[in-house]
């Protein structure tokens, strides 16, 4: 019952147009003059004509000559077929004759009289505002001189609320009608069609085909290597560049504006924060656009797949935004229009007719089109309960005269008086408002047979909505001066319709949520055909706080395969991978991109605990006395996991012995006096467990009579557990083996680490390995964060508009990934802070962590451990939720409670998923069905096949 309820706020109905002087069935006043006038003239003709002879004859032509007469005048007064609302024969006629013989058809930037400019407003950006924020704003032309027009667009994402409940739904259609129904500017809605990121992926596989010849001929990577990543790379441009034989709306991707018009700043800014915070609230990832993407917009509207125009030019002109915003020339035919010498054809065109019951989405139609749209939502300047009082009326007497014949099911049209006399109502109490809506669209083919036959498709189309498509012939010149983004007076001849705020809002057509990042990795599609392209290292900004990506699904499912995918992405991208192979599932990985394995928990993967590692100030500058403080610190945690039953004291104890070790040992003696830096020490000349073991042997003379014990008692348990065959001898007391070359991705296989029953060794090997992959990220963060202070300043000069997020493309990354991470949370402690610590610094290390788990019951503890599991979700945004049993998708939905949950339809997707399917979250808002892809290529490397 509560569902049929919401399903009936989600209808309204968009009025007649209104008919002046209206008598009855759409004739007016000025018609019956016609005809009367027709009817006059003919029988004053018809009377002048000399009798015939015979009277039957004389009466047939005289009556025969009063119809033709009366014809010819009331011919003009027919409804256009195709034009529209109130438009007549006559208008046509003379459109046509203004076209041809009054219209100027050839437009010049220089000429005075006919120049370009008049297709343009735009004076200059409003950088001398004392508000910060209103230096963003545009300045228009305006008719008050002595005014000032201000114009600002706000962005915003879509969202695919038809994959949400009804009360979700309903939520988002308020806040869309909070915004129309209370807002006292003029508002445009803009949506743009315009290509999307694969020519800058592609170029960016372009750049990396370059840099891996470029390696390649420095022999910085062998030939295994080399060959295998050429083939990844070219694979990948099949999907980024576009050819005459593809889909083209494969390319494009829709992008969302609300543009508002006021004269006076604060006003509009108040009302421009009132609006983001609205659609944010809704999580549709909405923000004020500064003054370089209001200018682009302006210039997108009419060329939407150009490239954006350079904040130096807009500098340069900051004064007359017209030199470069204004076409150079525009050359009109009766139904479209050539501009600046190319040969590209455009043509305007609008909506004349709209469906007059209208649900949810009804606007999705027209958006879903490969066009720029520009919807302009004005103040009413009718009496707005008079106007719908008057189509009250209609419907009413319709309504007897229908249910008199039994025409139609009555039960429709009850509904329908129903909603109009609820807005009649809410218009008396100010819930409700008409607005003036009025629509346009711009078109672009290579040939007018091209913009012909998308006529065709989209009129189609139109047609299955309700609505209908008015190409404009011989009115190109008045629709494109319509079509720009200012406020105007709707176009001549009522394509504008009254429609109530919620009806508008109803309309919501924001539904594609596209996901098409810059040097992106192309993942797959999602439920609606979008092309997902997902870039791991994004600039964190909004929602998208961190790099951390959480995958999640039970066997089969097909995670490991999209992990696979990643990794082989990030090698060829440059980015320093790390996995941690639990189950020795991405050796042959490896080895197919020619990249390197090392076993950790064997005699070739030793990690020599006293062995320092280097710790690098922010200045990049080392000091070994540093470098070893800070290790000797790390060891104290290592020997509290080897030897938990000790105390504090008697840790502390023997760490002291290893700096006395430290301070006895030649080479770090000899380094310390002469001030050299680490790096100049070699493996072999770090001591080992047996060297404390013999130093602390020789100390037992000198020891004071209160620690002997203790020293003793060290000496024994050490020896026993590193000497003669202990059980720590092969793996933790031997200069270390492990060591990483030129390679960008590494896998470290673990199997021996988790297969070992001991666990505290378990635990003592992780804490090294994770020192020491923890090191390798800290050294790449400070070289990161001193290039990227150099580059922002860089980019700073040259008045880049995001200087921070230019900066940050540029630099190297890094990332961890981790797979079967059941058996790494149930391990112990220490993977589990170790989880919960890189989450929360990577994000500073220029760094993400992948964490792949069959079960998220790993997340679900108690007590202090519950707070870092949720710390991990918190700072893990970019989810993969694939297929799950009914208890694995109910643990899902209460972990993620805190960002919504799943939906009811995500809940069904991921339930009955197929291999590779899955439910994508890049954050909170942005989420997406998703089918995972894998080229022919990346199935050969994950398979083991020849690729060299």
């Amino acid at each position: 019952m509560e569902n049929e309820e919401i399903e009936k706020k989600l209808t309204g109905v968009i009025p007649k147009p209104p008919q002046k002087s209206t008598i009855k069935w759409g004739i007016l006043w000025t018609d019956i003059v016609m005809a009367l006038g027709g009817l006059v003239v003919g029988i004053l003709i018809a009377l002048a004509i000399p009798s015939l002879g015979s009277l039957i004859i004389d009466i047939v032509v005289k009556f025969i000559i009063v119809l033709i007469i009366l014809f010819l005048f009331l011919l003009p007064l027919m409804p256009s077929p195709v034009s529209g609302n109130s438009v007549r024969m006559y208008h046509l006629f003379w459109w046509s004759i203004s076209f041809r013989r009054i219209d100027k058809k050839h437009y010049k930037f220089e000429d005075e009289i006919y120049t370009t400019r008049k297709f343009n407003a735009y004076k200059k950006v409003n950088w001398n505002s004392s508000i910060d924020a209103a230096k963003d704003f545009l300045i228009l032309s305006n008719i008050k001189e002595t005014d000032n027009l201000f114009m600002c667009g706000i962005s915003f994402e879509g969202k695919n609320i038809f994959q949400e409940d009804l009360v979700s739904q309903e939520l988002m259609v308020e806040a869309f009608w909070d915004i129309f129904v209370n807002s006292e500017f003029d508002i445009q809605i803009v949506k743009l069609s315009v290509m999307s990121n694969r020519d800058k992926n592609n170029k960016h596989i372009s750049r990396l085909i370059n840099v891996n010849d470029e390696l390649f001929e420095q022999q910085k990577i062998d030939i295994k290597q080399y060959s295998s990543r050429r083939k990844v790379l070219e694979e990948y441009t099949k999907k980024y560049v576009y050819k005459a034989t593809d889909n083209r709306k494969d390319f494009l991707e829709d992008r969302y504006h609300l543009v508002l018009y006021g004269e006076k700043e604060k006003e509009l800014m108040t009302e421009i924060n009132r609006i983001t915070a609205l659609l944010n609230q809704k999580g549709l990832s909405a923000k004020k656009m500064n003054y370089y993407e209001n200018v682009n917009l302006i210039a997108g509207v009419y060329t939407p797949l150009a490239d954006p125009i350079s904040p130096s030019l807009i500098e340069q002109n900051k004064d007359d935004l017209g030199k470069f915003l204004a076409f150079k020339e525009i050359t009109f035919k009766r139904n479209c229009f050539q501009a600046n010498g190319e040969e590209k054809y455009f043509k305007t065109a609008t909506i004349n007719k709209y469906p007059m019951n209208v649900g949810l989405g009804w606007l999705t139609t027209l958006f879903r089109s490969t066009t720029s749209v520009v919807i302009s939502v004005k103040e009413a300047l009718v009496n707005e309960n008079k106007f719908l009082s008057s189509n009250l009326m209609n419907l009413k007497s319709n309504q007897e005269s229908i249910n008199q014949t039994k025409v139609v099911d009555i039960k429709a049209m009850e509904y329908e008086h129903q909603v109009y006399s609820q807005i009649v109502a809410d218009l008396a109490t100010g819930r409700e408002k008409l607005k003036e809506v009025s629509s346009m669209i711009i078109l672009s083919g290579n040939t007018e047979d091209d913009l012909r036959e998308q006529v065709l498709t989209m009129s189609a189309e139109l047609q299955k909505s309700g609505m209908s498509l008015n190409e404009l012939l011989n009115r190109q010149i008045e629709g494109l001066e319509h079509f720009s983004l200012k406020p105007h007076t709707p176009l001549k001849k009522h394509i504008s319709r009254y429609i109530p705020a919620y009806s508008i809002a109803l309309g919501y057509p924001f539904v594609s949520q596209q996901l098409n990042d810059k040097n992106g990795l192309y993942v797959g599609v999602n439920l609606i055909g979008d092309q997902i392209i997902y870039d791991q290292f994004a600039y964190p900004e909004g929602l998208t706080t961190s790099h951390n990506f959480i995958i999640v699904g039970q066997s089969g499912s097909g995670k490991s395969h999209t992990i696979k995918k990643l990794a082989i992405w990030n090698t060829v991208n440059r980015v320093d991978t790390h996995i941690f192979d639990i189950e020795n599932e991405y050796s042959n990985l490896a080895r197919n991109l020619g990249e390197q394995v090392v076993s950790v928990g064997t005699k070739d993967g030793v990690i020599n605990p006293l062995q320092i590692l280097a710790t690098p100030n922010e200045e990049m500058s080392s000091s070994l006395v540093d470098d070893m403080q800070m290790h000797l610190t790390n060891l104290e945690a290592w020997f509290k996991l080897l030897y938990p039953d000790a105390n504090d004291y008697e840790v502390g104890y023997l760490t002291k012995e290893v700096a006395s070790l430290y301070m006895n040992n030649l080479a770090i003696k000899n380094a310390l006096d002469h001030r050299l830096t680490l790096d100049t020490l070699k493996t072999k000349d770090f001591p080992i467990m047996t060297d404390l073991i013999n130093l602390m042997q020789l100390e037992l003379k000198t020891i004071a009579p209160d620690q002997k014990v203790m020293h003793q008692r060290w000496i024994y348990t050490l020896s026993q557990d590193f000497l003669d065959n202990g059980k720590y001898q092969l793996l933790l007391n031997n200069h270390s083996t492990l060591e990483i070359g030129n390679y960008t991705l590494t896998v470290y296989n673990i199997k021996a680490i988790f297969d070992t029953p001991n666990l505290k060794l378990r635990n003592a090997l992780l804490h090294l390995l994770f020192a020491y992959v923890t090191n390798r990220f800290n050294t790449l963060r400070i070289k990161n964060d001193i290039e990227f202070a150099k580059l922002v300043k860089q980019f700073e000069r040259d008045k880049h508009p995001y200087p921070e997020k230019e900066a940050f493309a540029m630099l190297p990354k890094q990332t961890l990934l981790i797979d079967e991470g059941h058996k790494f949370m149930n391990d112990s402690e220490v993977t589990l802070n170790f989880i919960h610590s890189a989450v929360k610094m990577f994000r500073k290390y220029y760094a993400g962590l992948t964490f792949i788990t069959q079960d998220v019951k790993d997340f679900i503890k108690d007590g202090e451990s519950s707070k870092k599991t949720q710390a991990i979700l918190t700072n893990t945004p970019a989810r993969l939720i694939m297929l799950c049993n009914s208890k694995g998708a109910e643990d899902v939905n209460t972990l993620f409670t805190q960002d919504g949950g799943l939906t009811q339809e995500e809940m069904k997707y991921i339930l009955n998923a197929g291999q590779g399917r899955g439910v994508f979250m890049k954050n909170s808002n942005n989420r997406h069905c998703i089918q995972v892809e894998l080229n022919k290529v990346e199935k050969d490397i994950i398979r083991g096949r020849d690729n060299a």
